[in-house]
């Protein structure tokens, strides 16, 4: 039979494990939102995509995504 602290530990692991999982799944999701986005936007306006899409702007949007992933 588990103690009491043992079991608050125990209780305390799996809600770290939880939110783990969540903000990773977040990541996972909001990324493939993110190149979903990009691709439809490179095949549907070419010129415009050229145009704004640089290598600042994708890191830019790649920070965002960890950011907001982590934050929700």
């Amino acid at each position: 039979m588990m103690t009491n602290d043992s079991s608050q530990i125990t209780n305390s692991l799996i809600i770290s494990v939880i939110i783990d999982d969540a903000a990773t799944m977040a990541t996972v999701v909001i990324g493939i939102v993110a190149i979903s986005v990009n691709r439809y936007w490179s095949t549907a306006y070419p010129i415009s995509y050229r145009k704004y899409v640089r290598q600042y702007f994708v890191y830019l949007i790649m920070t965002a995504v960890w950011c907001l992933s982590f934050s929700i």
